[in-house]
């Protein structure tokens, strides 16, 4: 089995949806305070669609992002929480400038806190090596590990998490499934992760993620990946916090691509 990798053309479309729920239970204690339960009940879900403005030889260097949605809800002992990101029903334009994301609404700067929500959906366009040139020079073969899906694997996630340790990434081609661009190689994969939760007290979380993710055959570009496993807990910093946790992720993303696809 052969993946055709193309490189986004100008006018390439894709909606995207991804859905994330985070559950499990910490317990932390302080120097001063006594020891208090976290009980984690978190879903994220994104609705978006993406036009490619601008390109090179390897990836996307502009886009047209549409945030159809983009919602954060969580429960507690008072009840549940929703809340709407500032960016849900905003259109933007993300592009690489100076090793950088430059986010602007309606030609202007966009505001900080929806720059940093677009820039943290796009770190990936900061790293053309997600999937070099030659990545699919040669075929795949079924049942057998893919190292270019593994290296993939790894450097995804440490480009979408800061500081991320990855570990004994695996990926085995299982067949390949779908019709028209959304035909796609299926690889299930195999993955640990560890990194330090941002905005809040310094609490390692570390996964182990087992799943499927699929890459289109004509173009190379992600189709869907669904993930899921138990997670941990622990402290990122002894002298600040004493941890302990146990709970259980899940991530659903989608990929529909429509006109200017690679590969249509």
């Amino acid at each position: 089995m052969t993946i055709h990798r193309h490189p986004p053309a100008v006018g390439w479309r894709a909606h995207v949806e991804t859905q994330r729920t985070s559950k499990g239970t910490v317990l932390m204690r302080t120097p001063t305070s006594a020891v208090s339960t976290i009980d984690l009940d978190v879903y994220d879900q994104s609705v978006r669609d993406e036009v490619v403005l601008a390109a090179d030889a390897v990836h996307a260097t502009r886009l047209r992002v549409d945030y159809l949605g983009k919602i954060h809800r969580s429960r507690d002992a008072q009840g549940e929480h929703l809340t709407a990101a500032p960016v849900a029903g905003k259109q933007f334009v993300v592009e690489v400038a100076g090793g950088k994301l430059v986010v602007t609404r309606d030609g202007k700067p966009a505001p900080d806190d929806e720059a940093e929500a677009v820039a943290d959906d796009y770190k990936v366009m900061l790293d053309p090596d997600v999937f070099p040139p030659g990545a699919f020079a040669q075929p795949l073969a079924v049942g057998k590990e893919s190292p270019a899906i593994e290296v993939a694997l790894t450097t995804l996630l440490q480009v979408s998490n800061d500081d991320a340790i990855v570990d004994a990434p695996r990926a085995v081609l299982l067949g390949a499934e779908g019709d028209g661009p959304d035909r796609s190689a299926v690889f299930q994969v195999e993955v640990a992760l560890a990194h330090v939760l941002g905005g809040g007290p310094p609490i390692r979380e570390t996964l182990q993620l087992a799943g499927e993710w699929r890459i289109a055959l004509e173009g190379g570009w992600p189709t869907r990946v669904t993930v899921q496993g138990p997670t941990s807990y622990s402290s990122a910093d002894e002298s600040q916090l004493a941890c302990e946790g146990r709970g259980e992720i899940s991530l659903d993303l989608r990929r529909t691509y429509g006109g200017g696809a690679p590969g249509s």
